[in-house]
């Protein structure tokens, strides 16, 4: 990037380096002197919830085009954290994360980023309308939750983000003492999601 950088703006490579770090909230890291100048890029902050005065989240893509889904994930009062976002292509879909936050100082925007781990479960809402006897539902992919609480009113059905692979980053914790049913997507890694979760 900083050779890219340097070649475009007609620069030495360090004089780059320096214009990508004020740019773009680079964070200088320390180095003897006389050492190459290395920029390190500045930490990503998610700002939950989103606060309401941020903007739209974007439904386009500059490599998978036009979103054909999007999911919000809320906590327990309904705040909205963060979004999953499908995009139907010529090899099938991509589901993406999508959060609001910030690079170092700069200003906050949409990044497609997953929130930190433990993530937050997706209808969390619906398991707080319900009282703490009802059942739980879990499923794979949100698309497949919203299907299943319109056929199981009576049950919170929940599932996590990431898919089959990212059993692990999930929040689980507000599941407990409750009645959980895992309902495993018919393939072989849901099955092999479905062991995990139990």
């Amino acid at each position: 990037i900083i050779a890219l950088a340097a070649k475009v703006w007609n620069l030495r490579q360090g004089e780059a380096a320096q214009e990508l770090a004020g740019r773009y909230d680079f964070v200088q890291s320390a180095r003897p002197s006389g050492a190459t100048q290395q920029p390190v890029p500045a930490t990503f902050t998610p700002i939950v919830p989103i606060p309401a005065s941020a903007p739209e989240p974007p439904r386009h893509h500059p490599q998978h085009g036009q979103a054909s889904a999007l999911w919000c994930y809320q906590d327990t009062q309904g705040r909205a954290l963060a979004y999953a976002v499908r995009f139907d292509t010529q090899d099938g879909k991509a589901v993406l994360p999508l959060c609001f936050g910030r690079y170092g100082t700069g200003l906050p925007q949409w990044h497609w980023k997953a929130l930190p781990e433990p993530r937050s479960l997706y209808n969390l809402p619906a398991l707080a309308a319900l009282p703490d006897t009802a059942p739980v539902l879990l499923v794979e992919g949100e698309k497949t939750a919203d299907a299943a609480q319109v056929y199981f009113p009576h049950y919170a059905v929940l599932t996590w983000s990431g898919g089959g692979n990212a059993v692990s980053k999930a929040d689980f914790s507000p599941l407990q003492g409750r009645n959980v049913v895992i309902w495993p997507d018919n393939d072989e890694p849901g099955f092999a999601a479905a062991l995990e979760l139990a």
